[in-house]
Parts: structure tokens; sequence; C-alpha cells
């Protein structure tokens, strides 16, 4: 199956879709990248702390175990193309609070970010907007992992057209117009990243 974006209808709607969006998040991003690309996060606590905030990590019931094994990955990928089923696997040994295994596919399309910052970042709200529906948590996990990648590199796909065939023109000149001082620190497939996941939040609203 092919995965799109309805283009159209997020440049018609751009206006509403930027404006849900908040300069605060912007500049948490931009510092991310900026104390990401300044050397290792290993013992950086500042940057683990405002990536986890940032990302919700700290929300979502996952133990310290997990936290560290998260940034260990981070930070061994760091000169590597992110192995996105290899850092599912992996995470999804350690339990959470719940004594439970989970898949974490959305941190790990986060920290595939952090590292190639041209990679999209998953979540509730980019599926949403595409209209995919994840493997439910009874499926073998290597079927949920495939099915998660698959969407994914569909996914980097329509961005990477998105881009060259400039379709969010108009959503991207309602992007640099809100925020200027961000037009060139973040990278066009951030920008389609922070414009979709506000179409979606508006879309469940």
């Amino acid at each position: 199956m092919t995965w799109n974006l309805d283009t159209d209808e997020l440049n018609e709607e751009c206006e509403q879709i930027v404006g849900n969006l908040k300069e605060e998040s912007l500049a948490a991003y931009c510092f991310i990248n900026e104390q990401w690309n300044s050397g290792s996060i290993i013992l950086n606590k500042l940057f683990q702390f405002v990536y986890r905030s940032f990302y919700r990590i700290d929300n979502a019931g996952l133990t310290d175990e997990f936290k560290e094994a998260y940034f260990q990955h981070m930070e061994s990928t760091r000169n590597q193309e992110p192995n996105l089923y290899m850092l599912c696997e992996s995470l999804h040994k350690i339990k959470n609070h719940k004594g439970l295994q989970s898949l974490q596919f959305s941190f790990v399309s986060k920290l595939a970010n952090t590292v190639r910052p041209t990679m999209p970042i998953y979540d509730s709200e980019v599926a949403k907007m595409y209209g995919y529906r994840p493997l439910l948590s009874y499926k073998p996990i290597r079927d949920r992992i495939n099915s998660y990648i698959d969407f994914y590199r569909e996914m980097e796909s329509d961005y990477s057209a998105i881009i060259e065939q400039k379709k969010l023109n108009t959503a991207f000149n309602q992007f640099d117009s809100k925020f200027p001082e961000y037009k060139d620190r973040i990278n066009p497939s951030k920008k389609i990243d922070f414009i979709v996941w506000s179409a979606g939040k508006l879309r469940g609203k």
C-alpha cells in the first residue's frame, strides 16, 4: 500500500495548522539538536532532561533502565544510519513500570531524527493524518516492528516527494512567516513533521 499526505488540505488549512504551533516547541527542538551536535550526550544531563520533557518520555511509564539504554543507543548510533529494527527489538526487551514489554516505535523514530535530522518522526498524530493503524499488541513482535518500518519507509518517500515537488510551499511560507527566526534553522523535513503533527492535533479536537 502507498501512503501519501493530502497536501492540498494541509495548504488550505495552513493558517490554522501553523497557528496551532508554539515557538517554545521550535526552540526546544533546536536546543536538542545543538546540544547533540556539541558532543556526547551520555553525561549531558541537561540534554537528557530537555529531551525527555520535550518528547514526553517521562510520561510513558518507562523505567530508568529503559531511558539509560535509550540514550546509550542514541550515542552509539551517532555516526551510523539508525537501524530501526534493531533499536525497536533491543528496547522492547526492557520491561516498563508495569512489568510489561512495550514497543516504542515513536521514541525510536525520535532517536533516529536526532541522529539524522532529515528522518521523519512517527507518532499517533502522524499516523492519524496518513490513516495508518499499527498492528495490535497481540501480534508477533517481528510483524509489528516490520509493519511500523514498512509504513515509515513510505513516510520517508512521501516526505522526499513533497520537498522535491514543492507540494507544501504554501504551508512552508506560512511557517516561515510566523517563525522567521527558524526559517533556516529547521529543515524542510522537520517543517513537515511540525505541520502534520499540528494538523493531527487539530483533527482530534
